[in-house]
């Protein structure tokens, strides 16, 4: 394979990887593929279990990335320390003992592989600290003019920042069934039985992590202070809105060398023309192969001061219900009823739909009238389809 094509692959999967955003499938066949090493870690001033991702590229026409397994991994600092990691899952490696990254002290990664090739990256250091100051939600409209909420961040730098940010989030959101029942419906020897229900169906929550990169630099500024960074855009129809939702902000106070690695990242996942401008060497980290100086390795290894915020908002703080429906994951349900007898078994096995009324208003006994029992479709019933019932330990309401 050609370096052009080489490069093309490899970071197409390092934005996958850094982002987890989606890039549109693109059709073409490769002959020959040389695999390419991807690292991706960021060691934080957070007392914890650091974390260093390891893979390899893959081939267009395979599945997905390759962990890459079995490697002696560590990370020294200048005073002399060393961190040892270990392989906790495939291509992830966890430090074994925490620890934080302390202002001034820089720190580098290594690591071996199973066949012996050793690679390494830069020294990376962080000075000072960051502190995100308000996390807030306002009206507002996307380029494309679509009505929505606006997610924002205020933060300002401490004695000694860099000046270069990075912001990841994670957003958990309520979902409520568009439809409520009581009981579940089983067949009992040729014969229907209602039972009270003991799964929770009705409310669930799920998490979502951000797909995007979002970068700021102050040093372009008078000052080193974010004002009104766009995290997140939801616009108006979006059911993640539609109840409760609450997200948690991270941001990094990351290098120069980082930032430029980054917003090339996101230069890129933005493009409409990404094949026609990547050229050889256009996205170049800070990781190296010792074994081998002239080997391609995608990827970057960062040392990073981070700082937190979780905030929680309502729909009806922005919206009014009186403006219509709320928007819902389930907005087609319409109700399904039997004709025959055999039709209303089909309807209790169908693991599409689910038992919702029974209009004989429960009065027994239950009986196979295929009229008496409604159905509806099951994610307009069961959220656990679309998200947890298992409410979080952080969720307020």
């Amino acid at each position: 394979m050609g370096t052009r094509n080489k490069y093309i692959i490899g970071i197409l999967f390092i934005i996958g990887l850094l982002t987890h955003s989606c890039v549109e499938p693109y059709e073409f066949q490769s002959k020959t593929f040389d695999s390419a090493v991807v690292v991706e870690g960021t060691i934080t001033n957070e007392e914890k279990h650091q974390e260093i991702m390891i893979s390899r590229t893959y081939n267009l026409e395979e599945d997905g990335p390759v962990p890459l397994r079995y490697a002696e991994v560590s990370v020294k600092d200048d005073a002399g320390s060393v961190f040892l990691f270990e392989e906790r899952s495939p291509g992830k490696y966890l430090s074994i003992t925490p620890f934080k990254a302390e202002v001034g002290r820089s720190y580098q990664l290594e690591f071996t592989t199973d066949s012996g090739e050793i690679y390494a990256s830069d020294p990376a250091q962080f000075s000072g600290t960051t502190i995100i100051e308000e996390v807030y939600a306002k009206p507002g409209e996307n380029i494309e003019g679509v009505p929505g909420i606006e997610i924002l961040v205020d933060s300002r730098g401490t004695n000694g920042s860099s000046g270069y940010y990075r912001y990841e989030y994670e957003e958990t959101y309520k979902i409520v069934s568009p439809f409520y029942k009581s009981y579940d419906i089983i067949l009992n020897d040729g014969n229907v039985d209602l039972i009270p229900k003991t799964k929770e169906e009705y409310t669930c929550f799920k998490t979502d992590f951000s797909r995007n990169i979002v970068i700021s630099n102050t040093n372009i500024l008078n000052e080193d202070n974010v004002q009104g960074e766009l995290l997140r855009f939801i616009p108006y129809d979006n059911p993640v809105f539609a109840h409760r939702y609450s997200i948690l902000v991270k941001q990094y106070g990351i290098s120069r060398e980082a930032f430029s690695f980054y917003q090339s990242l996101k230069d890129l996942s933005e493009s409409e023309s990404l094949f026609s401008q990547i050229q050889p060497g256009y996205l170049a980290g800070n990781i190296y192969s010792r074994s081998n100086p002239e080997e391609n390795v995608l990827g970057f290894f960062s040392v990073s001061s981070v700082t937190e915020k979780r905030v929680y908002f309502n729909y009806t703080d922005y919206y009014s219900l009186s403006e219509g429906p709320r928007p819902s994951f389930s907005s087609y349900c319409p109700l399904v009823t039997a004709t025959t007898e055999s039709d209303l078994f089909a309807n209790i096995r169908n693991e599409f739909l689910r038992f919702y009324e029974d209009k004989g208003n429960h009065m027994l006994p239950y009986t196979n009238d295929p009229q008496r029992y409604e159905f509806v479709r099951a994610e307009c019933v069961d959220c656990t389809l679309i998200g947890s019932n298992i409410v979080p330990e952080f969720w307020e309401e």
